[in-house]
């Protein structure tokens, strides 16, 4: 009996469009782990796993600099986008000296240059330095421009609601009015209104945060891909990369976005199981639930074409 040969590549374009599917960060990739929570006083945090049973997500370089060493070291270079006219606010051009890639967060903050900036994505610089990448930021010290550039310096991590603003409106004008409306918060005045001096120090509060939930990592088997986050009756967000690698190196950032979120008026955390596996399973189920879960209220970050980062923020 002779097959159709059409109908056989239809049949392996159908499988091979499933695979695909399959290896984005979707069931059954990754699962939730919803009675395993770690918990201290007014933030609980749900660990996500990748599933030996889902497809390997390994299209990832796994020998990777994270942003804050490779800039505390000299293995990055930052510099200014310079025009006939001016600078460029939202652009910088970065170079990276080493032979593996660097990983750049959305949300880190870098502070020098023209003007202290925040990261408007996540993405992979590649290695060698032979070729220079721009990277997306925004400003977060609307009140100087200086001619004179300073040396770029890490700065840390912007808090949930500020990466919000960067990831799903995405427009310097909402940064700005994000960053305002904290100052107006805590009753402060400055005169660059530069949001790292929002955060100059941890407080008792956070370092008891960061303290009982770095000891919790320790303790584990680290192999985590991401986090939903809780505060008294809200769910915070999420926040999860296709490698547990990944995770672990940007943990200490992911922990302190969360922290910062926690509002007054958060008691101990009280979302159900419930209400935290439906979230789960709009955001897990497909790619198509996941693309209109993340509508409006978060990111999906991609290299090669395939999700390698989401960022989940609470509704306004």
């Amino acid at each position: 009996m002779k097959i159709n040969k059409v109908y056989i590549l239809l049949i392996i374009a159908f499988c091979l469009k499933g695979f695909i599917v399959q290896s984005q960060l979707i069931y059954p990739a990754v699962y939730t782990e919803y009675d395993s929570a770690w918990t201290f006083n007014n933030l609980q945090l749900i660990p996500i796993r990748l599933s030996t049973d889902g497809i390997p997500l390994d299209y990832l370089p796994e020998g990777v600099i994270e942003f804050s060493k490779a800039l505390q070291s000299g293995k990055i270079s930052i510099k200014e986008i310079h025009y006939m006219n001016g600078s460029d606010v939202n652009l910088l051009e970065v170079t990276n000296h080493t032979k593996k890639a660097i990983l750049v967060n959305s949300g880190e903050i870098i502070a020098g240059g023209k003007q202290d900036r925040v990261i408007a994505e996540t993405k992979l610089i590649p290695p060698g330095g032979s070729e220079t990448t721009y990277l997306n930021v925004f400003c977060v010290e609307k009140g100087r421009w200086t001619k004179k550039e300073k040396s770029f310096k890490y700065a840390g991590n912007a808090d949930m609601d500020l990466r919000k603003k960067i990831d799903v409106s995405a427009r310097q004008a909402e940064v700005w009015k994000e960053v305002d409306r904290q100052f107006k918060e805590r009753k402060l005045e400055s005169e660059s209104w530069s949001y790292n001096q929002l955060y100059p120090k941890p407080t008792t509060s956070d370092s008891a945060y960061l303290a009982f939930f770095m000891d919790k990592m320790k303790h584990s088997d680290s192999s985590f891909a991401g986090f939903i986050a809780v505060a008294g009756k809200r769910i915070l967000g999420c926040e999860l990369f296709a490698s547990t690698n990944y995770m672990l190196k940007y943990y200490p950032q992911v922990l302190t976005s969360f922290i910062h979120a926690i509002k007054r008026r958060d008691g101990e955390p009280s979302v159900s199981t419930g209400e935290i596996k439906s979230f789960s399973n709009q955001l897990f189920t497909n790619e198509d639930t996941q693309v209109k879960f993340l509508k409006g209220r978060g990111i999906a970050h991609k290299y090669k074409e395939k999700t390698f980062h989401i960022v989940v923020y609470a509704e306004d």
